[in-house]
């Protein structure tokens, strides 16, 4: 927790001094296509003793609760810009798994700043996250040009890795990394938002339910999650997250369970951390990553380039071979020279 109270600080302190910068956490969710409502109210029984007891059913499907898609959700500090940052829904939509006409219907009405992307596993990777970078930076763009964006993520491993930092750089982002388990004590999205959208969505399944005859009806599922992430993420004010999380001026307003664990402002020493400590930080022993979380994104370009020149040249791999032919199980053998003319 030191190393990244210092950390934080130095970036805080010092090298965004007197620059007109914004703060903004990015990090991804599972979002089920069914939810259960939350206990207390309801109910788990047959369909034939509900029936006899005169109580609506709750019919979920367990192809629901195990289908999913991932959101990639951003929060600011700044109130102003918080309406306009992307909410990406990432559904399982590759060649395997076609998304439906019906799906893509729902998806096409999501309002601003919703928005998707198709032909990826449901996962993020290198690439998809590049993607989710450059709309971040046109968002803020569009409405502040001259803004700086220092960007708060988690340190797993589509995020960790040089060619995203690059990328990052040449959009003139700042990357911050929360340390490898302390997300639940550091990170705004995952202390402040994902429990409160997360019972949104129940909630607003089990009202669908209730105007539906116990079950959700197909496809829902997307308008369902739209709504929620409306209410629970666009359309309210989250910069007070980072203020309470020590990404304010100072430590007055921040939890109290982070005050457990935290120094003192006033003990903190703004500082680069060395390779040693970043390989603590990040949980990986990446030397190479220290210079491209410690520099300013012009920086960081030159430093790509100089490795890159520095890098040495490698002879490409001799061709293969041409495969052995094979007919009905029996191999024949390689291919036969061509005649002599």
């Amino acid at each position: 927790m030191r190393l990244w109270q210092s950390w934080t600080r130095y970036w805080l302190d010092v090298l965004l001094v007197g620059l007109n910068y914004v703060v903004v956490n990015m990090d991804e969710t599972a979002i089920q296509h069914e939810y259960r409502s939350s206990s207390g109210y309801t109910v788990y029984t047959s369909r034939r003793e509900a029936a006899r007891m005169g109580i609506l059913g709750e019919r979920v499907k367990t192809s629901g609760t195990r289908g999913h898609c991932t959101l990639i959700a951003f929060i600011a500090n700044d109130a102003a810009l918080q309406p306009y940052l992307p909410q990406i829904l990432m559904p399982r939509s590759n060649e395997a798994h076609p998304v439906s006409a019906a799906d893509r219907e729902r998806f096409a009405a999501l309002p601003a700043p919703l928005t998707k992307i198709y032909g990826t596993s449901g996962w993020v990777s290198g690439t998809s996250l590049r993607y989710v970078l450059t709309l971040l930076r046109r968002a803020i763009h569009e409405r502040e040009p001259g803004k700086q964006i220092l960007v708060l993520m988690d340190a797993c491993s589509a995020h960790c890795t040089l060619d995203l930092f690059h990328h990052a750089a040449r959009l003139g982002l700042f990357v911050v990394l929360v340390p490898a388990g302390l997300t639940w004590l550091a990170q705004p999205l995952d202390v402040f938002v994902f429990g409160r959208l997360k019972a949104r969505l129940r909630e607003e399944h089990r009202q669908e339910r209730r105007h539906n005859g116990g079950e959700v009806p197909a496809n829902a599922w997307i308008t369902i999650t739209g709504r929620a992430v409306q209410n629970v993420i666009v359309n309210r004010d989250w910069s007070g997250a980072f203020d309470r999380l020590g990404f304010g001026p100072n430590y007055e307003n921040i939890t109290n369970r982070l005050r457990t664990y935290a120094l003192p402002l006033e003990e903190v020493v703004a500082r680069p951390l060395t390779v040693d400590e970043m390989n603590q930080m990040v949980g990986r022993a990446r030397a190479n990553l220290v210079p491209a979380l410690l520099t300013r994104p012009a920086e960081r370009l030159a430093l790509a380039k100089a490795a890159a020149k520095a890098a040495p040249m490698v002879a490409p791999p001799p061709p293969k071979a041409a495969p052995p032919f094979v007919l009905r199980g029996v191999r024949l053998g390689p291919p036969l020279p061509p005649p002599p003319e």
